[in-house]
C-alpha cells in the first residue's frame, strides 16, 4: 500500500516537474507557428507584386500592415509630404492590403485626373460609404457605370440645374437675412460675449439645405436631430477605419466605428423614410416644390427607374 502511494506521488511529482519544459516548448510552437505565417503572408505579397509588374518607387511594406505605421499620428499629411521628396511626384504605399498611389505635382495629378479620368474614377470603398450610401447607391460613392451616368443624368436634368437652383433663391435669401437678424440680437452683437463664427455659419448652411430639400428647417420636430446627425457622418466618413485595410479584423470592430456607423445608418433610414412617406401623401399642388418632390416624379419616369434607396441616397449627399 505504501509502495504504491509512493509510487503514485513519485509520478505526479515528476508531471508537475516536466509541466515548465512542456510550457516552453509549446510557447516555442505557437511562436514559431506565428512566424512562419507572418513569412507567408510576405512572401505572397513579394511574388504577388512582382506578377503585378512594376510599381512607382515607395517604402518596402511591412507584413499584414504594410506602411500604414509611416502616417501615424495627427499630422500624415507631412508624412507624405516628407515621403514624396525621398521616393519623387508618383509612389507606392502599401495601406493595409490596399496598393496606394500618391499623387503630389500638378502634372502627375493632369495625367490621372483627365488624361485616364475613367481608369481611376472609382473610390475605395469603405464601410462608412457602403452602410450611408444605401449601399452605393448614390452619385458620390457609386462605381462609375451605367448606375452612376444614370444618377449624373438625375442630378443634371432634375436637381442641379440653373433653372432649379434660381427656384430656390427666395430660401437662400430669407436664410441669409435670418442669420444677419440673429447675429444683431445675439450677446455677441452686444460684447457681452465673442460670436462663434463657424457655428454660425453651419446653422445657416444646414437650414438653407434643409429647405431646400425638406421644405422644413432642421429646428422642426421631426429634423431635430439633422444637425447633429450630419456632423457625425462627416466624421464617420472621415475617420481612420482599420477594417477598411485590414479585412480580416474588420468583424472585431476594434475601434468601434462600425457599430456607430450602423446606427447612424438606422437613424438616417428612419427619418428618410418619414420624410418619403409625408411627401407622398401630400395633395397640394400649389405646395413649394422641394428636392423629395423631384425626385419622387423623377422616380416615376420610366427612364430614370429611381428606387426608394436611390432617393435615400441622393438626399444624404444632398
Amino acid at each position: 500500500m505504501g509502495g504504491r502511494l509512493r509510487e503514485k506521488m513519485t509520478i505526479e511529482l515528476d508531471s508537475h516537474q516536466q509541466s515548465p519544459v512542456s510550457q516552453s516548448v509549446e510557447f516555442y510552437i505557437k511562436l514559431a507557428t506565428a512566424l512562419l505565417c507572418v513569412v507567408l503572408v510576405a512572401a505572397r505579397s513579394f511574388f504577388a507584386k512582382g506578377r503585378k509588374g512594376r510599381l512607382p518607387p515607395g517604402p518596402f511594406p511591412l507584413p499584414i500592415i504594410g506602411n500604414l505605421h509611416m502616417l501615424a499620428g495627427n499630422l500624415p499629411h507631412r508624412a507624405l509630404a516628407a515621403l514624396s521628396m525621398k521616393y519623387g511626384p508618383l509612389m507606392s504605399l502599401r495601406l493595409g492590403s490596399a496598393l496606394t498611389l500618391v499623387v503630389s505635382s500638378p502634372e502627375m495629378a493632369m495625367e490621372f485626373l483627365k488624361t485616364h479620368d475613367q481608369l481611376f474614377a472609382n473610390k475605395s470603398p469603405s464601410t462608412a460609404n457602403k452602410h450611408l450610401s444605401f449601399n452605393f447607391l448614390d452619385i458620390a460613392f457609386s462605381p462609375y457605370g451605367p448606375h452612376w451616368r444614370q444618377m449624373r443624368k438625375v442630378c443634371d436634368l432634375q436637381l442641379l440645374n440653373p433653372k432649379r437652383l434660381d427656384y430656390f433663391r427666395f430660401i437662400r435669401e430669407e436664410e441669409v437675412s435670418s442669420m444677419i437678424r440673429s447675429i444683431f440680437h445675439s450677446d455677441a452683437h452686444k460684447g457681452s460675449r465673442p460670436l462663434n463664427i463657424a457655428q454660425t455659419v453651419s446653422d445657416f448652411g444646414t437650414a438653407i439645405i434643409c429647405r431646400m430639400t425638406f421644405s422644413r428647417k432642421y429646428s422642426d420636430e421631426d429634423l431635430r436631430g439633422f444637425s447633429a446627425m450630419v456632423k457625425e457622418s462627416f466624421l464617420l466618413l472621415g475617420s481612420f477605419n482599420i477594417g477598411d485595410y485590414i479585412p480580416y479584423l474588420d468583424w472585431m470592430d476594434l475601434q468601434g466605428l462600425n457599430r456607430r456607423i450602423k446606427k447612424l445608418q438606422k437613424t438616417q433610414d428612419q427619418l428618410f423614410e418619414k420624410v418619403i412617406d409625408e411627401h407622398v401623401a401630400q395633395n397640394n399642388p400649389n405646395a413649394p416644390r422641394d428636392l423629395v418632390d423631384v425626385l419622387l416624379a423623377a422616380s416615376a419616369d420610366s427612364k430614370f427607374q429611381l428606387s426608394r434607396d436611390n432617393i435615400k441616397a441622393v438626399l444624404f449627399v444632398c
